[in-house]
């Protein structure tokens, strides 16, 4: 039987988080990988690194239960229960991966 490949995690994870891993491990089982989860570098937090030996993926985790609007740069919003658009409060998403990927 070939060996489990390694997953390294920072801080614990729930959640979402913990079912996202369970299904990245799961869907990388028969290749060679290292899966990093929810570590700090620098001042950025840092949900998931996938390395492969041909390239590395940056993942992060958003779960939005409803449509997601946003482009670039500029706010996202998201619509809630009643559908009502609301202002993502996180900061735009592609602006923190982006601090994250120079990070890496």
């Amino acid at each position: 039987m070939k060996p489990t490949a390694p997953v390294y995690v920072g801080t614990p994870l729930i959640g979402d988080e913990a079912r996202f891993l369970r299904a990245l491990a799961q869907r990388f089982a028969r290749s060679e990988h290292l899966i990093l989860a929810n570590f700090l570098l620098g001042d950025q937090q840092i949900d998931f690194v996938l390395v492969k030996p041909t390239r590395t993926s940056l993942i992060e985790l958003k779960n939005f239960p409803r449509a997601v609007f946003g482009e670039r740069n500029g706010d996202w919003e998201y619509l809630d229960a009643s559908g009502t658009k609301v202002r993502y409060a996180g900061g735009n998403p592609y602006h923190q991966t982006l601090k994250q990927k120079f990070a890496l």
